[in-house]
This record gives structure tokens, sequence and C-alpha cells, in this order.
């Protein structure tokens, strides 16, 4: 964020595309709503921010400006989505992904990461978007899409077909994962079998490379695919084991994605254990369910035009209500 306010200033723009990177995820994830409230939050945290605590690194001396992401992307784009800018493809292609994010245009934020991943099927960063708003919109055949017309490109890379002795290509499991995703979320019988296969092969990868970087990015997504298939089969047990066993959780908890814990252990978690019917179901999914919101229950109260958030007590009665 401090890097892209810093390229980015005043004194122009002369790095559009990690405006794009750093803001459009976040819309994509939580909408605009959260990214203005987080706008609320920096504005209030650098009035606390003095020259005394600032980062040493060279480049981020002297003191640091406020960080503010909703117009930091609105003057990129101003300044770089026309004709004349000089831009590859690719990085017009995600600046306008970002303006159409930021008027709320979600189906047409949609077309634009398609048009995009015709040309640049390698793009993790695109595809992982629109697997975002795929979730957000409930868009199946765009998830579908977007899994369909990238799959041979990565199935292409995969460590079988490298042929110089390398048994797996850095970061490959990421992609396969999010092609595990948006057959997941397509629903479609056809495809959930290649869907289940592809997620458990980049667990499996997870698993054999000791939670390296590439492995625990992918652990969340391959997760959720499976939770997803599992959820639309009624494989109760074996969900239940993914969402709320130690290994499963172990594999989803850290792996970076905002609130994929939540959504995998307390969501799912919960309607896994629900589903079993058992003796005391209820009080179990509700034991889960505050396990993991109860903690991140945060109600916010408007007095005299000051806004005060006071944290939820992590309670049962906080986390339901």
């Amino acid at each position: 964020l401090q890097m892209a306010t810093l390229w980015n200033g005043k004194n122009g723009s002369s790095c559009p595309m990690l405006v794009a990177a750093v803001i459009s995820p976040i819309i994509a994830t939580a909408g605009l709503g959260y990214l203005q409230r987080l706008d609320t939050l920096l504005q209030s945290a650098s009035a606390h921010f003095s020259p005394n605590t600032t980062p040493t690194i060279p480049i981020l001396h002297p003191p640091l400006a406020p960080l503010q992401l909703l117009p930091l992307a609105q003057n990129t784009i101003s300044e770089h989505l026309s004709s004349s800018s000089a831009l590859t493809p690719r990085e017009k292609h995600h600046l306008q992904t970002l303006d159409y994010l930021l008027q709320e245009k979600y189906d047409c934020a949609i077309e634009e990461l398609q048009m995009l991943l015709i040309t640049c099927p390698g793009d993790a960063l695109a595809l992982s978007m629109i697997m975002d708003l795929c979730t957000l919109t409930g868009n199946c055949k765009a998830a579908h899409w977007a899994a369909s017309s990238v799959a041979s490109y990565w199935s292409e890379r995969t460590s079988s077909r490298l042929g110089d002795g390398r048994t797996s290509q850095p970061g490959h499991t990421i992609g396969t994962s999010l092609i595990s995703l948006g057959f997941a979320l397509s629903h479609q019988n056809n495809t959930s079998q290649t869907a289940e296969s592809l997620a458990e092969s980049s667990l499996h990868t997870h698993d054999t490379t000791l939670f390296s970087d590439s492995g625990s990015f992918c652990a969340g997504v391959a997760s959720a695919s499976l939770a997803s298939l599992y959820e639309m089969q009624g494989r109760s047990s074996e969900g239940l084991s993914l969402c709320g066993g130690y290994d499963g959780v172990q594999r989803f908890n850290q792996c970076g994605y905002m609130y994929h814990d939540c959504i995998l252990g307390g969501f799912y978690g919960g309607v896994f254990a629900l589903d079993k019917d058992g003796a005391g179901a209820g009080r179990t999914a509700l034991r889960i369910y505050d396990e993991y919101f109860g903690e991140r229950i945060i109600r916010y109260c408007v007095r005299d035009s000051a806004t005060v958030a006071v944290a939820g007590s992590g309670s049962k009665e906080h986390a339901l209500s």
C-alpha cells in the first residue's frame, strides 16, 4: 500500500498496475463499502503517525503521506485509462476492471476479466479476482467459463509434461486450485470429478512441500473447492473432517485470504455439523460458528457524530446477533 502511494502520488502515476493489484482484490472480495471503511480507518491512523515512528527504509523517508485507497484508485484511472496512455493491453484490462469495480458494475468487471484471460490465460491475479466476483454475484456460468478457458494452459504445464527433471512448476498449484474452484462453483455434475481431482492434487502438493509459500496460498482455495463440492453432494462427514479436523484446519487457517478461516471453518464447518443430524448437532454447529466469528464481531455505534468501534466479547449471543 505504501509503495503504491509513493509511486502514484501528486507528481504523477508511474506504476498504475501496482494500484490495480492492491485495490481490485479488496473490492472483489469485500465490496466497495469495505474499501471506504478502510480509508476511514487509515485516515484516523495517519493522525497518530509521527516521524519518529516512520520506517527507516530510505525510500520511505521522510514522513509518509496518509494512505487513502479510493482517491488513489480514482486518480490513477483518470490519468492512465485513455487511448493515449502507454500501457500494455493487460494493464489496460486491469485498470478498466478497477474502474468497473469502483462503480460497482460487477458484471462488467467479470466480462473485462474474461477478455483478459483470452489473451493472458496465465494471469493468476485475473483468475483469482473472477472467482471472487463470481462468488460475490453468484455467477456460476462465468466461473465455469473462466476455469474451462484456462484449463488447457495450466494442464500443459503440469509436472508430468515439463520433461526437464523438475517435479513441479513454481506457482502451478495456484492455477490448478483456482480452476478447481471454478468448476466447483459451477455446480455441474460433469465437472465435479475434475474439480475434486485438481483440488486433492493441490492439497497433496501442499502437504508434501512442508507448507511452502505457493502451497499454503493454494491450500485455502483448494479447501474451498472441496467444501463446495461436499456440500453440493451431501458428503457431511468428509466436509466436517475438511473444515473441522485438525489437519484440514491447518491447510486453510493461515492461507492469507481475507476471512477464509471464517468462511471454511465457521460457515461450512457449522453447516456440515448441522447436516449430520446427530444428538446435539445444533449446539456443535453454534460452537463452531462462534469459535470463528465470535472474535471478529464488531458493532459500530454512532455517538455525537463520532464512530466508536466496540469489540464483541466473543460470546454466543454477540456472534449470533
